[in-house]
């Protein structure tokens, strides 16, 4: 009966001596380390301007503006070819009425997460072959000269009054602001003939309008009625202790005090409302029909999602003029790999692929044996996990080229491994290549040869003699696809 080998060595002789082994104290780390600085090489993108993600809030929709102008859809993969950094912007829109904002979030990219799985499964082999306005503080405003206390808080309150109800006061201010941003609201507008139609000589105190006239006014006015009315209040009570002066005139001075005192006794109000309206002119001021939201940086081996939001502006007041719908738009950004890897399986035919197997039978009446073949280990038509490295895809015809497809078999008894080449439509793909398949050979010994025991038969597992093979597979299924 003939004996199948007892005695099994690790041997790699010819071309496989040179891949990680166990033997050689060579991990699957130098593997890894080797692959990677070679896709990371061939992705690198050349260094250039930052690209632009641009929003166009008019039309709702979102533009990667590159060499060309790409139109991008929500949930987009989007590859950064020529920069590792996209701005973000937002267009056709008023800055004053609307705000973007850019949520994001470090993610991993495929490319590279098909590479790791790859590595799992070719692990086997690596152990037998690795980002207020100006001083609101009170205006020191220079104490009123005059000799009558009625006069200066009189005086201090009609000031008071034409700094908020004025031709150039609080009140117009916030009126012409409102009624130019409602005027452009859902229309292109010319930055130059909107700070016109504010009439920033009139309000502005500078050219740059930093502050507006008006309240800075307000703030000095409130300053000197209340000197005023402290002087007014001295003299109501001289005039109350004073016999000479009749009840009538005392009255009368009382009733002005009551009336130069109201402002005072609303004194937060008139603030909060005159900040709030320098809030909304300079927001007027300095809208434009761009934004720029946000500025995301990747590298080779990182991508980020992100989340971009329109919404109107947080003020109350400028939110009721803000009449477009929110807008939301969600994609990833990544790095462009020159060969980028995708997984998948395949169905490959070996056409030479059948290797013999050994054993030892019993020699005529002596203990004795002869090494014999027992018979044939017929792996032709075999399966493998592909990793595809493609260089040319047309997104449009779903053609694409990859130059480099390496095969691996991770059951143990069909242990292979083939390097080839492809081209593939959609997610079918035809490749050819060599494949190396594990299988024993007689260490040292040949058909026939005469051992004392059969303990002596001596075989070792090899790749020796790759077989040229012809591939059929499945790319971008699952398990080959991220969720």
């Amino acid at each position: 009966m003939p004996r199948p080998s007892t005695r099994r060595r690790t041997v790699s002789p010819a071309w496989h001596s040179h891949l990680p082994s166990a033997a050689s104290g060579v991990r699957a780390r130098p593997v890894l380390l080797t692959l990677l600085a070679v896709l990371a090489a061939t992705g690198l993108p050349c260094l250039a301007h930052a690209q632009v993600i641009r929003v166009d809030q008019r039309s709702r929709k979102v533009w990667l503006v590159n060499r060309d102008s790409t139109e991008l859809t929500n949930g987009d993969d989007v590859e950064l070819a020529r920069s590792r950094t996209a701005t973000i912007e937002l267009s056709n829109t008023n800055s004053a009425l609307y705000r973007c904002t850019v949520a994001d979030t470090e993610t991993s990219v495929p490319a590279l997460d098909s590479l790791k799985s790859f590595l799992k499964v070719l692990g086997p082999y690596a152990t037998d072959l690795s980002s207020a306005f100006g001083t609101r503080g009170a205006a020191q405003g220079r104490l009123l000269e005059t000799a009558r206390p009625a006069d200066s808080a009189s005086i201090a309150l009609r000031d008071l009054l034409e700094e908020l109800h004025g031709d150039a006061g609080v009140y117009q201010a916030r009126a012409l602001a409102l009624s130019v941003l409602d005027s452009v609201r859902t229309s292109a507008f010319d930055t130059l003939r909107l700070r016109n139609a504010l009439d920033g000589g009139r309000f502005c105190n500078d050219q740059d309008c930093t502050r507006l006239k008006p309240v800075v006014a307000v703030t000095r006015s409130l300053g000197r009625l209340d000197r005023a009315v402290q002087h007014l209040q001295e003299l109501v009570n001289k005039l109350e202790n004073d016999p000479a002066v009749s009840r009538d005139t005392v009255a009368r001075y009382n009733a002005l005090l009551v009336e130069v005192r109201k402002p005072l006794d609303d004194e937060s109000t008139i603030l909060d409302f005159a900040y709030d309206t320098e809030r909304l002119y300079l927001a007027a001021w300095r809208a434009t029909p761009t934004v720029a939201c946000k500025s995301l940086s990747i590298a080779w081996n990182t991508g980020r999602d992100f989340t971009i939001d329109v919404v109107p502006a947080s003020s109350p007041l400028l939110a009721r003029i803000a009449t477009d719908e929110p807008f939301t738009f969600k994609a990833r950004l990544l790095p462009h790999w020159a060969l980028r890897p995708t997984l998948g399986i395949s169905l490959l035919y070996a056409d030479d692929a059948v290797y013999r197997k050994f054993g030892s039978a019993k020699f005529g009446a002596s203990d004795s044996v002869a090494v014999i073949s027992t018979g044939t280990d017929d792996q032709r038509l075999n399966y493998a996990v592909m990793l595809s490295l493609i260089a040319y895809e047309n997104a449009h015809s779903g053609f694409s080229i990859a130059p480099v497809e390496i095969l691996a078999n991770p059951i143990d008894q069909l242990k292979s491994i083939g390097v080839g080449a492809g081209i593939g439509y959609r997610l079918l793909r035809l490749g050819v290549g060599y494949v190396w398949f594990k299988h024993s050979e007689l260490d040292a010994q040949t058909i026939g040869q005469h051992l004392s025991t059969a303990d002596e038969l001596a075989t070792t597992d090899t790749y020796h003699s790759g077989k040229m093979y012809v591939s059929v597979s499945v790319t971008g299924v699952p398990p080959f696809v991220r969720n």
